[in-house]
């Protein structure tokens, strides 16, 4: 039972780490709607894609603003009926180094953060589940 203790209290100040490091995080570093108005509301689903700078008008007064690598390529074909080639590629080009230099800098912020990843809690969920195995055994 002391080891099990032990092992939730681990588990729960990795939990509080995890909260206190997100919370520090830039907005559009953090996972969120992926599509918002020309009056600021956010809608659709939620994704992990960064929020991009320049937000890529889909509709009228509708904006992608955290676009997957998909969207981005699917992009390609609608603009190439509607502004040619030569312009969806260099759109595309653009999009796509804007793109890496976020993820790029939202891999630094996550580093500098210090946010915990699941790979901290693997190994003690592991343990934990041992011992309640060998918890539960002991009382049948």
């Amino acid at each position: 039972m002391e080891r099990r203790k032990h092992l939730q209290s681990a588990i729960a100040k990795l939990d509080r780490d995890w909260a206190a490091a997100y919370a520090k995080l830039p907005t559009w570093c953090r996972p969120g709607p992926k599509y918002r108005d020309e009056f600021g509301v956010v809608s659709g689903p939620i994704v992990g894609w960064p929020e991009v700078r320049l937000w890529i008008q889909i509709d009228e007064g509708q904006w992608l603003v955290r676009p997957s690598l998909g969207d981005l390529r699917e992009l390609i074909n609608q603009e190439t009926a509607s502004v040619g080639r030569e312009v969806a590629f260099e759109n595309y080009r653009l999009r796509i180094q804007e793109m890496r230099d976020r993820l790029r800098l939202r891999r630094q912020i996550y580093r500098s953060a210090e946010l915990p990843t699941s790979r901290d809690w693997l190994p003690l969920d592991v343990l934990l589940e041992e011992v309640e195995g060998a918890i539960a055994n002991a009382y049948r």
